[in-house]
């Protein structure tokens, strides 16, 4: 049996869903450094959602289906993150996030920062955690054989 580009491509899907992005509860005494790395994360994503919201809105309903199910999968990212982050010290809600650029040039740039905030983590849920939001949303961003 021979793996084949798409089969590779799904493999950090399957860790994913078998370690990396559940919410563990939040960490207690995270380190400076991991509580920066987790606040960007979660920034990042929240752009990441909104380029996806402005994406699935120049779409129709059948041909926004596939976008509206990859923003799903992210806002769990973004449930991860907080919840293995130290509480928001405000009690206002997020401003509303502004897309960011192209879903597929977010996916890309955030693969790269992800990666390298993860390297830079001190706690090893934090660092897997990034490694494997990392890893979807290379995934996400690499095209098909078709594309």
């Amino acid at each position: 049996m021979s793996l084949t580009r798409r089969a590779l491509l799904g493999a950090p899907a399957l860790v994913w869903l078998a370690a990396g992005c559940r919410p563990r509860g939040h960490l207690t005494g995270l380190a400076s450094a991991d509580r920066t790395v987790l606040r960007a994360a979660i920034d990042a994503e929240e752009g990441l959602l909104a380029s996806y919201d402005a994406a699935i809105a120049r779409l129709d309903a059948v041909a926004a289906g596939s976008l509206t199910r990859a923003r799903d999968r992210h806002q769990e990212h973004l449930r991860a993150l907080t919840a293995t982050s130290t509480p928001r010290e405000t009690t206002s809600p997020a401003p509303a996030r502004t897309p960011t650029g192209d879903v597929n040039d977010v996916l890309a740039t955030s693969v790269v920062t992800l990666q390298r905030s993860g390297v830079s983590a001190r706690s090893g849920e934090v660092a897997a955690l990034l490694a494997s939001i990392a890893a979807e949303h290379a995934a996400d961003a690499a095209p098909g054989p078709s594309e």
